[in-house]
């Protein structure tokens, strides 16, 4: 076996040009209602009677929402809590308005969320407005207006609400309704991961590493990282995985690659696959096996990372935990080299001097279903938020 093959570690540059994590999904926000006692909940405009009265069924709708002292009931916490927003209580505004967005107790509607989401913004309810900005970000009921979703951001960042001030963060990371800024960027993602906001913490690490918008500290970086991947954030767990096995700005342990790597594939993120494929295949703080590292490469391939894709043809071409496969072989080196990766090209020229026209055309014909069919390569965290790695 010539294990020597296998592709190489990429440099961290190289591996995590693009993959700052972005995007405001308005799934990312907890699915835990606030605490009433936090919040400004009163408009000025209804009597005391009708506050007192909104309040209680505001309270009640949150107990129906909570199912802590009552049987869970959506519905009917939806029902008290259209009451409560009816007499202009901007908490029961709020949370009829998230009911809207999360579907919970009512039909998904971002129209009507915007309206109630609206009149509770309006009152400086700052939870409202972190959800306004994510909708106008987003274009959910509402045509997408990047200066909105900016007003909205600053009204909440400004109320100290740490996705909204990683919103603000990335808008201008990313030159979205305003000029790109680094260092404004910075200054956000700053405020927001001294909440442990897990994708503010995540950028702001590869700020530092990178040092755009602030002066380079490999350290603080680092600490970030494990911050965001402690919370959860697998691009964050691929990262300190990455460093850890190439001892790139740390010492290089094993031990750490293997965790970190291990937490980030079995969240299905494509980078931490191959890492962890890798290690299985070279025998790198863990006991080699082939079949192991080939179950992680072929993970990594089915989602389209032109990486699995390569080592998963080489583990076909050299017969790594399966039987050798000509074929396989090709078909996968061929997608790999159809995303320009000049590795997957070269293996694709070295495998196709070994096959017959034959099995060149079957391989041939097999890339064309696979092409149709798998998605493009991506180094992202999947399951639990819904951030995209771009920019």
């Amino acid at each position: 076996m010539h294990l020597h093959r296998l592709t190489t570690y990429l440099p961290f540059r190289t591996a995590l040009s693009f993959s700052a994590l972005v995007g405001i999904m308005v799934v990312e926000l907890s699915m835990v209602l606030p605490a009433f006692a936090e919040r400004n909940t009163l408009s000025s405009e209804p009597s005391a009677a009708d506050q007192a009265q909104a309040m209680a069924e505001a309270l009640q709708g949150k107990a129906y929402q909570d199912g802590a002292t009552v049987r869970q009931n959506y519905a009917e916490a939806a029902r008290l809590y259209r009451r409560s927003a009816s007499k202009g209580l901007a908490l029961g505004q709020y949370y009829l308005g998230f009911l809207y967005v999360a579907g919970l107790g009512v039909p998904q509607d971002y129209v009507e969320a915007a309206r109630w989401l609206g009149a509770a913004g309006e009152q400086g309810d700052a939870d409202a407005q972190v959800l306004l900005g994510v909708l106008h970000y987003n274009g959910q009921g509402v045509e997408r207006n990047y200066e909105q979703a900016l007003h909205w951001f600053h009204l909440a960042a400004g109320q100290g609400r740490p996705h909204a001030q990683y919103s603000l963060g990335m808008m201008y990371s990313m030159g979205q309704g305003v000029p790109a800024d680094d260092a404004t960027a910075v200054s956000w993602y700053q405020a927001a991961a001294a909440q442990r906001h897990p994708a503010a913490s995540h950028n702001l690490g590869l700020k530092l590493f990178q040092g755009r918008g602030i002066e380079k500290d490999a350290e603080a970086a680092l600490r970030l990282f494990r911050q965001s991947a402690e919370l959860g954030v697998a691009e964050s767990q691929y990262v300190l995985g990455h460093l850890y096995l190439t001892g790139e700005e740390v010492s290089a342990n094993l031990t750490e690659a293997l965790h970190w790597s291990r937490l980030a594939a079995a969240q299905g993120h494509s980078g931490g696959q191959v890492s962890l494929g890798l290690m299985y295949a070279r025998g790198e703080g863990v006991t080699q096996n082939g079949m192991e590292a080939v179950r992680w490469f072929r993970a990594a391939a089915e989602q389209g990372d032109a990486r699995g894709e390569l080592n998963l043809a080489m583990a076909h071409w050299m017969g790594l935990g399966i039987p050798r496969d000509l074929i396989e072989a090709y078909l996968w080196a061929s997608l790999s080299a159809a995303k320009g990766n000049e590795e997957g090209k070269e293996l694709q020229t070295a495998i196709r001097q070994e096959m017959t026209p034959a099995q060149i055309a079957k391989a041939q014909r097999l890339a064309k279903v696979f092409k149709a069919y798998t998605p493009s390569s991506l180094p992202q965290s999947k399951p639990k938020r819904s951030w995209s790695a771009s920019h």
